[in-house]
């Protein structure tokens, strides 16, 4: 039951990773700019150079709230550039900050892909035990589930060897 109840978040932290693989190729490729402006705010995303960067601060609305989405094609910068003598955060491509903003955070794609990848590596791993321990406990092959009452040797359709013996 414990599998069974991972599977969900385990499925969605893989979505994750697999759509943050994406958009960090995508940003070292391209710059997407994405504002939010209303109600005496602005909030903006951006991602390029291999990081993201999210803001919202005041601003003075003229006109309707609006959303835009901008492209800048080969114009891949990454978000801000860390002297040698600065920290190691920031060295590192992470910054968060307040300073002329509500907020400011800068991380790198690569962060979010190592938060979202251990999930579905630790549900996956157990699976595979399980499935072993469930084939050798029905006479079955525990490389590719061939029924292995017949010929002792080992499987005749993958040539993994019965349990037991030793690799050839």
């Amino acid at each position: 039951m414990r599998f069974v109840a991972l599977a969900v978040p385990a499925a969605m932290s893989a979505l994750l990773l697999v759509a943050t693989c994406a958009l960090w190729v995508r940003s070292h490729i391209m710059t997407d700019d994405i504002s939010w402006y209303g109600k005496g705010r602005m909030t903006r995303f951006r991602s390029s150079g291999g990081g993201f960067w999210f803001e919202t601060r005041p601003w003075q609305l003229t006109g309707p709230p609006r959303t835009e989405w901008h492209r800048f094609p080969g114009k891949a910068q990454r978000p801000f550039s860390a002297s040698p003598g600065a920290p190691v955060h920031e060295r590192l491509g992470f910054m968060a900050s307040t300073t002329g903003y509500d907020l400011l955070l800068v991380a790198p794609w690569w962060a979010l892909a190592l938060i979202s990848a251990p999930l579905p590596l630790v549900w996956m791993r157990p699976r595979r035990r399980i499935r072993r321990w469930w084939r050798l406990r029905r006479g079955l092959c525990t490389g590719c589930g061939h029924d292995l009452r017949a010929p002792p040797e080992g499987c005749p359709e993958c040539g993994y060897p019965a349990a037991g013996q030793p690799a050839r």
